[in-house]
């Protein structure tokens, strides 16, 4: 049947492909004839998919059509806060019941289910095992009961006022402020201004039950709902379960009505300055707001590809741009996305804008856009962009079968929210082929004149408020527009690039020695220049190679000054390219190929990572040998590097959160300068000289590294590029051991606290160090008490106390500390209410105190292990599961393939193994530094 039904669309396509520009381009598109689909007689439609990656798994989704953008006047915000009650208590599970037992089966908060609320819809998702009928029963009527059943216990909805509360103070920093005035701007006259989904503070405070209980009544009803399943489940069961848990909920007669709010146009061009002191960058931007069809026709179809073949060629424009003239941005990008209210929303934006260059930089985008107007893509650009567009499908076609359901979830979800016509990647892949095939320039040109000229427009600016940021006023803004419409602008010249990545093919070398482990499967050969290569191949994607180089020695190994610049070189090699190319040549030579790498250097080591297909392999491989031994260090390539990353710079040195990373990181390892996080003055004193040398040092010598690839490659292929390319690597003296790091733990008490930012929050720390053991066991029970750390934080500060929205624990291990040993770190992290940080603080030390003492029932560790080893099956299905755990492994005292024994590992966890943990490595008694940022500038959260 299926393939019958692959014909028949490949022959109406055939009739498509030429009559495209006619009416027949209104046929309607047709879904995955894979997928089951339909609606129940109470008004719920269901979308089902069979998907056995990973196996044993289910992915439910809820989609609610009803957002905050319903709410009535009494109810600003509790959309959102019915989101919160949903696992708070409905009738068959009361208070925590759902949560508990998800927990117990392994189903954690951070790890199986969550929701979320927009403007427009509200979304439920629930990760549940196929392999025990009960527990899959039992996740079906969790997620029925939150579509019909929440009971809005007054106790819990008391406690959860305060951690909605919290939510809402976390997030009142500059980022919120900025989309308050963006909203405000660009959706005008509609309802969204005033529908926020954080909602109001006065209202979230103070409504009673009632108020809640008759959004959720109006709002969550069959008519609007749909239920999305992907998994490893026979469509047939699914949907027996489907009308078993959903087809019993009641339909509603006389809903209140659904009502869609629109968008007004604009009646003129409008501008937005938006200035913050907690901003530290710069923006620009034109955005178009305008009615959107969604893509259920093949016109619908053919116009979302041109938006992305405009979008794809007018960045490679900038690319270029950038990287030979020196604008005062540091990249640009146009796009398409569907934004609120069933509207489309087109942006123009420019990122990066040098400091007092604000006007100069609306003139160069806003006539780079208008010279696209004038004179059109030429037909080399299209002709890139569509072989582009059609390779990233034909490698959707590829891996088909092979994605997880959790992915394949989210597509779907997203072709609900819009009314997309959900089609496999086969029908997109046919479809874009007969489309693109008859695409000429003409007709993207139309269509990008279409888009914007008839438009009115949002003119924005977004920068830091201080007195030597002088931002342009709304009158400026619009007067460049208007200035530089009316110039008459020079057509692009498209340049040509070279046909190979390399100018010369190196000579093959050999492979002079192979071994396999038996157990794992993973192969090991030795090249004729030394180098080491590692291979497991597996099937888990069709289409997918991933790899990761790593050699001893890093940054810390060079003086101090120094150590900075080896930071910074791996986003240099990925700005800059190599050989004959620039960045912007290197994109166009990469036309039609799916092959990435990018490098990095850490305290003691560096590395390459990258990923590719089968079909684009050697391509990676000819980048691995063509950033290896012909990296650009001329004055050209640093210009560019600096005018791109100088703004950003600029921002992690003053950005709130990220002084506070930078004031963690001082204080972890006993203030070591080295492990301090990079900033402006660092950047600034960057000289193309020191990073040409690093590069010498560290990428120079490919004695130490060795190279790991993971996924569904042809070994007899693999083979070949290895001798071709990496046994043609420069090598030199093996570099040896390396030499004890000045990085240790620290001791003692110490509270360190500072004001930054303007929020409602402070931001809390507590850190502990020590020595550690690596060994897989040790590293095992350190995990599991981590765990159990954030499930006790989550439930005695927040849900116990309403003292916060977000609490996690996290540790971090370095193998090279001060005197050879491995150490470790503990954080606790939170942002709470700067008048409750002592009281939550002390709770915190309390919940550590009940840990070391073994105050904790046995269930949680069965809890923590359940959701261990549903994480680790679901792990073994990836390759970055094992490219991670085996390149680790390659440079640490365990077997490599010491992960073969993790199953074993979780079931020998017992209480007593995570109690020692907690006493060994909770020494927050011995070991305890404190830091605290408040805000300089406390806002209300009225």
């Amino acid at each position: 049947m299926k393939a019958a039904l692959l014909v028949l669309l490949a022959i109406a396509l055939s009739f498509l492909s030429a009559q495209i520009s006619t009416s027949m381009t209104s046929i309607p598109l047709t879904p995955d004839p894979d997928m089951l689909h339909g609606t129940l007689a109470n008004g719920m439609k269901y979308y089902i998919v069979q998907n056995s990656v990973p196996a044993n798994r289910l992915e439910l989704r809820l989609h609610i059509d009803a957002g905050s953008i319903v709410e009535d006047e009494d109810q600003l915000g509790l959309a959102h806060f019915t989101e919160h009650m949903a696992f708070n208590g409905t009738k068959r599970f009361t208070k925590q019941a759902a949560r508990d037992y998800l927990a117990s089966i392994g189903v954690g908060q951070l790890h199986g289910y969550t929701g979320s609320t927009n403007f427009d819809y509200t979304k439920y998702q629930l990760r549940i095992p196929t392999d025990d009928n009960e527990q899959l029963e039992m996740g079906f009527m969790i997620l029925a009961d939150i579509a019909h059943q929440i009971s809005f216990d007054p106790e819990e909805l008391e406690l959860e006022r305060g951690v909605v509360l919290e939510e809402l103070r976390f997030r009142t920093g500059w980022s919120l402020r900025l989309m308050d005035q963006y909203v405000e701007h660009s959706y005008r006259g509609s309802r969204y201004p005033e529908r926020f989904p954080a909602g109001k503070a006065d209202v979230i405070s103070s409504f009673d039950r009632d108020t809640i209980v008759r959004f959720y009544s109006d709002w969550y009803r069959p008519d609007l709902q749909s239920i999305i399943i992907v998994g490893d489940l026979p469509k047939a069961e699914a949907l027996a379960l489907v009308e078993k848990h959903f087809g019993v909920i009641p339909a509603r007669n006389n809903p209140r009505p659904r009502e869609s709010y629109s968008i007004p146009a604009f009646a003129a061009n409008r501008a937005m300055v938006f200035t913050d002191p907690d901003l530290h960058f710069s923006s620009i931007g034109l955005n178009w707001v305008y009615e959107n069809t969604p893509l259920r026709t093949a016109d619908d179809y053919q116009n979302y590809l041109l938006r992305e073949l405009i979008s794809t060629m007018f960045d490679q424009r900038i690319r270029e741009l950038v990287a030979t003239q020196n604008p005062p941005f540091s990249s640009a990008a146009f796009a398409s996305e569907y934004g609120y209210g069933e509207c489309l929303e087109s942006d123009l934006a420019a990122w990066g804008v040098s400091e007092g260059k604000s006007v100069e930089a609306f003139t160069v985008l806003i006539r780079e856009w208008e010279r696209v107007l004038q004179h059109g893509f030429t037909l080399s650009e299209l002709e890139r962009a569509k072989v582009s567009q059609l390779r990233m499908l034909e490698a959707e076609r590829d891996k088909h079968g092979s994605v997880p359901s959790a992915e394949v979830a989210e597509q779907l979800f997203d072709c609900v929210r819009f009314g997309k016509i959900m089609m496999n990647p086969e029908q997109q892949l046919t479809l874009a082929r007969s489309i693109l095939g008859e695409v000429e320039p003409a007709a993207v040109n139309s269509l990008a004149r279409q888009m914007t000229q008839d438009k009115k427009h949002l003119l924005w600016y977004y920068g830091p408020q201080k007195e030597e940021a002088i931002p342009p006023t709304e009158d400026q803004m619009l007067g460049i527009q208007a200035k530089v419409l009316r110039e008459k602008i020079e057509p692009y010249v498209d340049t040509e690039i070279p046909e190979t990545l390399l100018s010369e093919m190196p000579k093959a070398g050999s492979i002079v020695k192979e071994s396999v482990r038996k157990d794992s499967g993973i192969k090991e050969w030795i090249l004729s220049n030394g180098v080491r290569v590692y291979s497991k191949q597996t099937d888990f994607k069709k289409d997918e190679i991933l790899f990761a180089a790593k050699s001893p020695g890093g940054y810390s190994e060079y003086p101090l000054a120094q150590s900075f610049d080896a930071r910074f070189l791996g986003d240099y090699l990925y700005l800059t390219g190599a050989g004959e190319h620039d960045r912007a040549s290197l994109v166009k030579a990469l036309t039609g190929k799916i092959a990435e790498i990018g490098f990095n250097v850490d305290s003691s080591s560096h590395q390459i990572n990258g990923s590719t297909t089968p079909k684009d392999l050697e391509t990676l491989f000819q980048l691995i040998y063509l950033f290896g031994t012909q990296a650009r260090f001329d004055e050209q390539s640093f210009g560019v590097y600096t005018a791109t990353i100088g703004p950003s710079m600029e921002f992690i040195s003053n950005e709130a959160n990220l002084v506070f990373a930078d004031s963690l990181a001082s204080i972890r390892w006993q203030r070591h300068p080295m492990l301090r996080n990079k900033n402006i003055n660092h950047f600034n004193s960057l000289e193309p000289s020191s990073l040409q040398q690093i590069h010498r040092d560290l990428f120079g010598n490919y004695a130490d590294f060795t190279f790991l690839f993971v996924g569904s490659f042809d070994e007899d292929a693999l083979k070949e590029y290895c001798k071709t390319y990496l046994a043609n690597l420069p090598v030199g003296k093996k570099k040896g051991k390396l030499e004890a790091k000045a990085i240790a733990p620290f001791s003692g008490k110490e509270t360190v606290s500072f004001k930054k930012g303007s929020t409602a929050s402070a931001q809390v720390t507590h850190i502990t160090s020590g020595y550690c053991e690596m060994d897989t066991d040790s590293a095992f029970a350190r995990l599991a008490l981590n765990m159990l750390l954030t499930r006790k934080l989550l439930e005695n500060i927040r849900e116990r106390m309403s003292g916060v929205y977000v609490i996690y624990s996290q540790y971090e291990e370095i193998e090279h500390s001060g005197n050879g040993r491995p150490a470790y770190s503990l954080a606790i992290n939170m942002h709470c209410d700067p008048l409750r940080e002592e009281e939550l603080s002390a709770a915190i030390m309390a919940t550590l105190d009940s840990l070391r003492a073994g105050y904790y029932d046995e269930s949680y560790v069965q809890e923590i292990k359940a959701q261990l080893s549903k994480v680790y099956e679901d792990a073994f299905g990836t390759n970055e599961y094992f490219c991670k755990v085996i390149s680790k492994n390659l440079y640490s005292p365990r077997e490599i393939d010491c992960y073969l024994q993790n199953p074993g590992r979780i079931e020998k966890l017992d209480k007593k193994i995570i109690t020692d943990a907690a006493k060994r490595h909770l020494s927050f008694d011995k070991s305890h530094r404190k830091l605290v940022m408040l805000p300089e500038d406390p806002i209300s959260l009225e």
